[in-house]
């Protein structure tokens, strides 16, 4: 794919960002309301049963929003707490319909550096499966069958679940994907070398599978592969590796320190893992320390979400209620004991330019531009530390 000037990539991953922003809702309290009455959203419920959807979450975070009660965090630290791992997909798409497949293909090369940095390692293998048929789509139009049938092998290893919209995709489209499914591949191999790690600590996932210990190489279909390797109190590895027929890839696997972000993850699993109120309340307390917040709004539960507010200085936890029923403005007010603000009212909604996260991403973006310029002309991006 042709390369573009820097500016150009950082405007579109900006355009991007921007997207994301609008499609999820992040936490968009000002700069000067960062104080510690708000409320902190975090996502304990199950992640195999009744985990709480994107479009949920979105909602409640809007609803917090509009109360003036979510408390300010980084969109990175805000899907840690919640769990989130989903790709905006918008402009992509918008980028796809408009014939512009390099614009498309960036702003993709964008969303998986963005999502392998980020994202739960336990949860990124659906979302980046989605991301990975897109890149088989481009492919496929540029008349690249070849790649575009190795992107949707991909895609299908990490999401087998993954449905086909057939009103979107012509049956010719169809005929490759399905190829790419079922069509037989050499054999290859992924020998992954630990730097400075203890290997009974070290567990491994690959393509979404199950995290295990290391035992030797690891066999897999020539293709492309995620790649996972974690182990405690450090930040997990990611990459996706291509891996040629009959071929074995070395893979050099170091583990920085546990970051903020990394630290929130696991505080957020400790809170789920808990068997009572007075133990929740207690594994608790590092997540109040990491985002500031002395109030957190709990998701849990498998079969049915409910909401509780855990009050980290009451040391109190209220009430369970529907996740639906507290995704009601006048209801969550009321659960949270606020009238029209929390704290003070809102004179007037803020445009997206005014809200501090728009330009810590925007900084973020900028600075990485010329990273996402370089990705389109080297294999997928290795990433480390989430």
């Amino acid at each position: 794919m042709r390369g573009r000037p820097i500016i150009a990539t950082t405007l579109l991953a900006m355009t991007a960002f921007i997207g994301v922003i609008g499609g999820t809702g992040v936490a968009s309290a000002d700069s000067e309301d960062d104080d510690e009455d708000g409320v902190a959203v975090v996502n304990a419920a199950s992640p195999t049963a009744g985990h709480a959807s994107e479009r949920q979450l979105a909602r409640l975070r809007k609803r917090l929003d509009a109360l003036g009660a979510l408390h300010p965090t980084t969109p990175e630290l805000a899907a840690a707490l919640d769990g989130s791992a989903g790709a905006n997909l918008v402009p992509i798409k918008a980028a796809f319909e408009k014939f512009d497949y390099d614009g498309a293909e960036e702003l993709l090369e964008q969303a998986i550096n963005d999502l392998l940095t980020a994202g739960d390692p336990e949860r990124i293998a659906a979302p980046l499966a989605e991301l990975l048929h897109w890149r088989g789509m481009i492919s496929d139009e540029l008349d690249d069958a070849s790649d575009a049938e190795t992107w949707f092998a991909a895609s299908y290893r990490l999401d087998p679940e993954h449905p086909i919209d057939r009103e979107s995709t012509p049956p010719r489209v169809r005929r490759v994907i399905e190829k790419a499914r079922t069509a037989q591949r050499p054999d290859g191999r992924i020998a992954i070398e630990l730097v400075d790690l203890d290997d009974d600590a070290v567990r491994a996932a690959v393509d979404g599978g199950p995290l295990t210990r290391l035992g030797g190489p690891l066999g897999v279909a020539a293709g492309y592969h995620l790649v996972v390797v974690t182990a405690p109190r450090r930040s997990p590895f990611a990459k996706l590796v291509k891996v040629g027929p009959n071929r074995t890839v070395a893979l050099s696997v170091e583990l920085s320190p546990e970051s903020e972000v990394a630290r929130a993850r696991r505080a957020r699993d400790a809170v789920g893992a808990a068997r009572s109120d007075k133990a929740r309340l207690k594994k608790a307390r590092p997540l109040a320390k990491i985002t500031g917040a002395r109030k957190l709004l709990v998701i849990e539960g498998e079969d049915e979400l409910t909401v509780r507010v855990f009050d980290l200085d009451a040391r109190t936890v209220s009430a369970p209620m529907s996740l639906r029923e507290a995704s009601r403005t006048s209801v969550l007010a009321e659960m949270l004991g606020v009238e029209g603000g929390f704290g003070r009212e809102r004179d007037r909604d803020r445009a997206w330019y005014e809200r501090w996260y728009v330009w810590v991403g925007v900084v973020a973006l900028a600075g990485g531009g010329y990273a996402t310029w370089e990705l389109t002309h080297r294999e997928p991006t290795s990433i480390r530390g989430f």
